[in-house]
């Protein structure tokens, strides 16, 4: 089964971080659904259909909702959804991700476009 032409949630409250995340994706054939924040990020998986997703890669700290609020709903409507933490505090990483193995995977900020495809294609790989 291919991935190209998936949805690809990207949330995160900083548009620079988005932009890169989405224009990588683009040119991996994904296609990318970007939001702001938490509740914005809820709409949009909601409103194109959450098993039309394969993945999610989420900000950890953000307005609204932070990151493991955001997969904890995502995951109740596609439970197979391949979820991606994206965090510049790296001392929050682990005790965020061993909240309860929330995430498939983790993206440390700053990260170069080959860290965030490696991080991606073993998450998606690994699913």
């Amino acid at each position: 089964m291919t991935q190209a032409g998936k949805l690809v949630l990207v949330v995160d409250d900083n548009a620079q971080v988005r932009d890169l995340i989405a224009t990588t994706l683009l040119q991996m054939n994904m296609v990318p659904i970007q939001a702001h924040d938490g509740v914005h990020a809820l709409l949009e998986f909601r409103e194109r259909g959450p098993l039309n997703f394969i993945g999610a890669i989420i900000d950890l700290m953000m307005p609204n909702l932070d990151g493991t609020h955001v997969i904890r709903e995502l995951r109740l409507e596609n439970p197979k959804l391949v979820s991606i933490l994206c965090t510049g505090y790296p001392t929050m990483l682990s005790n965020a991700n061993k909240q309860a193995r929330l995430f498939d995977a983790v993206l440390e900020k700053p990260f170069s476009v080959e860290r965030f495809k490696t991080v991606f294609f073993r998450a998606i790989m690994d699913a």
